[in-house]
């Protein structure tokens, strides 16, 4: 007959446990995170556009003066008469220049008669 031998089966030390688990949590977290390189590209490409932006930033004029000037043209505008109306005025003169011309033509030719 063949004697059985109890198998002891080997026990972990709470040590190495920690450091399984905490080799887990790492390779978990190393997968969620982006690659250095595309991480350094990413950021050139913000960085480019930050400078971008402020640039146009400076270059552009602050709200108030904007404001501002908005007033002064709208104040312009309002002073200012539609180009419509001013083509009717022109027109208008014309007619009028034209008639006083007409006018003083025929008036000429009765006063030298008399």
């Amino acid at each position: 007959m063949v004697k059985k031998t109890k198998r002891k089966e080997k026990k972990v030390p709470p040590a190495v446990k920690r450091l399984k688990t905490s080799i887990k949590k790492l390779k978990a977290t190393l997968a969620e995170s982006v690659p250095k390189a595309e991480f350094e590209s990413i950021k050139a490409g913000l960085e480019a556009k930050v400078k971008e932006l402020e640039g146009k930033l400076v270059a552009s004029m602050p709200k108030a003066e904007a404001t501002a000037k908005i007033k002064e043209l709208e104040a312009k505008l309002a002073e200012s008469v539609p180009k419509s109306e001013l083509e009717a005025a022109k027109a208008r003169i014309k007619e009028l220049e034209a008639a006083l011309a007409t006018r003083l033509v025929e008036d000429k030719p009765a006063e030298s008669t008399s």
